[in-house]
């Protein structure tokens, strides 16, 4: 995320907003990958007679305060979607029949709908500004271009260097409608 911020051309006016979704996996990969490097060396620390204890608290508080850090750093927006806005009826259609970004195989793809879902009623707030949406997966780019195709002024691509490209483009003046 931070080469993403720091390639955008100066000048250009960017607003980054982020899924409140994503904020929470962040903090629970981080939770998770602290819990299991604690239980990792947990026998070391005993072997060296050393008295080492991190609550739950406190590990909690130091992620918490990392990724605000984070978020100040790059001037990121988190955005909590209204789900009372949300057409559950299509995410549950879409998921049983297996469209993007739900994978043919497996249950992977609810993370993504939702991260679409962030973006779509972010498009629907901000219809005076691009909402871009940015992703390696090209399952979820399907399943996003598809739901956002409606909206003139969303755009999704694959991979930051896409991304980063069209920035580029705006930047320097040239017209990029009709880029997707």
């Amino acid at each position: 995320l931070k080469r993403f911020v720091s390639a955008l051309p100066e000048g250009l006016q960017v607003r980054l907003v982020v899924p409140d979704l994503v904020r929470h996996e962040r903090r629970y990969r981080m939770l998770t990958d602290l819990s299991q490097l604690a239980a990792s060396i947990r026998p070391l620390i005993r072997s060296l007679n050393v008295d080492v204890e991190f609550s739950r608290e406190a590990v909690e508080t130091a992620v918490d305060r990392t990724i605000e850090g984070v978020y100040r750093d790059l001037h990121l927006e988190s955005f909590h979607p209204d789900w009372s806005r949300t057409k559950w009826d299509d995410i549950v259609n879409a998921a049983v029949y297996r469209r993007p970004p739900f994978e043919a195989k497996g249950e992977k793809g609810f993370r993504d709908q939702v991260v679409i879902e962030t973006a779509r009623q972010c498009a629907d707030m901000l219809d005076d500004s691009e909402v871009v949406l940015v992703t390696r997966d090209k399952t979820m780019a399907e399943g996003a271009r598809r739901q956002l195709a409606g909206l003139t002024h969303a755009r999704v691509f694959v991979g930051p260097d896409a991304w980063e490209d069209f920035a580029t483009d705006v930047a320097g003046g040239i017209d990029a409608q009709g880029v997707r």
